[in-house]
């Protein structure tokens, strides 16, 4: 983890909060952090800066945080990053888990899964793609990449609308390429 993420929900008034679960472990086990250390920290689609430790329960591994500017730098917005795009045939469940957190962590921002001849009906099921698990792993990408700019990610179960419908909204006024196995000369 590089960077903290927050959500606006978790802060109070004050800009303070207290973990639990994944992200205390890591500030308690992994990275050793003490009470007046200062963590890069980045409210989720906001600002980033510093969160100071103020608080650590080891029995119960909590942390509280004070998420504040910097005293040399105020907060700053993420980075602007490239408008990229990628439309991907819907791969196995395990593989679209780990795609979906490299994506976020490369800078795409926005993420289309499509179906095709080759995808199973049953991949479209599968618990790995509903809305709280690729929130996870959206999160665990943008931790990797100090950015706080959450991606986008559509599912269209159906190839033909997707086509008709939608495509030429996401490819207008952008230089579009295909990255295809076979060696075939395909203009777009």
């Amino acid at each position: 983890m590089n960077l903290l993420l927050l959500d606006p929900s978790e802060l109070s008034p004050d800009n303070s909060t207290t973990l639990c679960g994944r992200r205390a472990e890591h500030i308690c086990h992994t990275l050793n952090a003490q009470v007046g250390n200062s963590l890069s920290a980045g409210i989720i689609n906001g600002e980033y800066g510093n969160a100071e430790i103020t608080h650590i329960n080891t029995e119960k591994t909590e942390v509280s945080l004070h998420f504040r500017p910097n005293k040399k730098k105020p907060l700053q917005q993420s980075p602007t990053s490239l408008p990229i795009t990628l439309i991907i045939a819907l791969p196995r469940p395990k593989v679209a888990k780990r795609l979906i957190a490299v994506c976020a962590e490369c800078g795409v921002k926005e993420l289309h899964f499509i179906n095709s001849f080759r995808v199973e009906k049953s991949f479209w099921q599968s618990p790995q793609l509903n809305a709280e698990n690729i929130h996870q792993q959206l999160l665990l990408g943008l931790e990797q990449s100090k950015d706080t700019a959450l991606p986008v990610v559509s599912l269209h179960s159906k190839f033909k609308p997707f086509v008709e419908d939608k495509l030429a909204a996401i490819r207008s006024n952008k230089d579009c390429f295909v990255a295809h196995p076979y060696n075939a000369d395909l203009t777009l």
